[in-house]
């Protein structure tokens, strides 16, 4: 009888794993599926992800701070004569004719509500992890990386991480941030 409870144990065991693999898989479903412009009723961890994620993407998309005054270049910027001026506007307006010039890049001023929502969520994993700054760190990296395209696969290689682990206390991490902003009555937007 002893024998049978081991193997329902094991079969217990293996249940449990199943499910657990089910549940991961299916989080992360969601998470693919989720809309970044949906806002949810509750603070999930996929949400957390996926403010952490908007915000430095719009980190990306501010203009690059000036550099303070004496603290620049140690060599004076060029002055151009008139001549490579004039030189400048034909060799532009030559490739302009011919096709081969560059596309002018735009960038498109960021909202202001962009900007307030991004510092509220670069705030989060200092404030709700603070007890773990490691684990903030690594929910921060992978922001990072999600937010300029690369996999947490490509980060793990890149860093000499496990990816499993990886995605375990990032999950572990973010599960903290959305409890606390739960508790902490702040208002999902």
């Amino acid at each position: 009888m002893s024998d049978d409870a081991v193997i329902d144990d094991g079969a217990d065991e293996g249940a449990r794993r199943r499910t657990r693999a089910e549940r991961r898989r299916a989080a992360f479903r969601e998470f693919q599926r989720l809309n970044p412009n949906e806002v949810p009723d509750a603070w999930t961890p996929e949400y957390v992800g996926v403010r952490l994620r908007q915000a430095f993407e719009t980190l990306r998309h501010l203009p690059e701070k000036e550099v303070a005054r004496g603290h620049g270049q140690g060599w004076p910027s060029y002055v151009y004569e008139a001549e490579d001026l004039r030189a400048q506007q034909e060799q532009a307006a030559a490739e302009e004719e011919a096709g081969t010039a560059e596309p002018a890049r735009i960038r498109l001023p960021v909202p202001s509500s962009a900007i307030s929502r991004m510092e509220e969520a670069l705030a989060w994993p200092g404030r709700h992890l603070a007890h773990d700054p490691a684990l903030a760190k690594l929910v921060m990296h992978v922001a990072i990386a999600q937010a300029r395209r690369v996999s947490i696969k490509a980060l793990c290689q890149r860093m000499k991480w496990n990816d499993a682990t990886v995605r375990r206390r990032r999950q572990a991490g973010l599960t903290i941030i959305a409890s606390a902003l739960a508790q902490s009555t702040v208002p999902v937007r």
